[in-house]
């Protein structure tokens, strides 16, 4: 039989293992339902972001309306 200090060790290092896995497990579940989610807002404000660029450029600095409000 295995001392007391022993198998709290190794049960430690299950502890340990399981709580590794589970964080990557949640960590890809987040990633693959929430990651096709933000792709088109992302592009959305690269594209108003290009043409605030443009529009500073020729020196035409009217504000850019959100077509959301």
């Amino acid at each position: 039989m295995a001392p007391a200090d022993e198998e709290d060790e190794s049960t430690g290092s299950v502890k340990k293992w399981v709580w590794v896995v589970g964080g990557l497990c949640a960590a890809t579940v987040g990633f693959l339902v929430l990651g096709p989610k933000r792709v088109k807002p992302v592009r959305d404000l690269a594209h108003r972001l290009e043409e605030a660029w443009e529009e500073h450029d020729d020196g035409r600095d009217s504000e850019i309306q959100d077509p959301e409000i």
